[in-house]
């Protein structure tokens, strides 16, 4: 389930022209969505999956560090104008994973 919600959402699917002109990290971040970044919960019970985007990033990266190195992470995606996704809720989520499922 973490590994497929945060990923199975229409926005998380550019054309494939617009893929072909974006560099190897952009497409890890266009490619799926997060959700409760900052939560310690959330982070446990996903396995750091919570923050799909950083973890496509930075694979080799212990789960347990993600929460922390998160909001660097925005900023680095602001700083180069890389659309960070991040659900309003976890709710908010699973109702797009649905809609893009049915």
């Amino acid at each position: 389930f973490f590994t497929q919600v945060s990923h199975l959402q229409e926005e998380c699917f550019a054309e494939p022209k617009k893929l072909e002109e974006l560099s190897w990290a952009r497409r890890q971040v266009e490619a799926c969505i997060d959700y409760e970044s900052s939560s310690r919960f959330w982070a446990q019970m996903s396995g750091g999956l919570n923050t799909q985007a950083l973890h496509h990033c930075i694979p080799g990266v212990s789960a347990m560090h993600l929460r922390a190195l998160y909001p660097r992470f925005r900023e680095v995606c602001r700083k180069h104008k890389v659309k960070l996704k991040e659900a309003a809720s976890l709710a908010k989520l699973i109702q797009g994973f649905i809609r893009f499922c049915n």
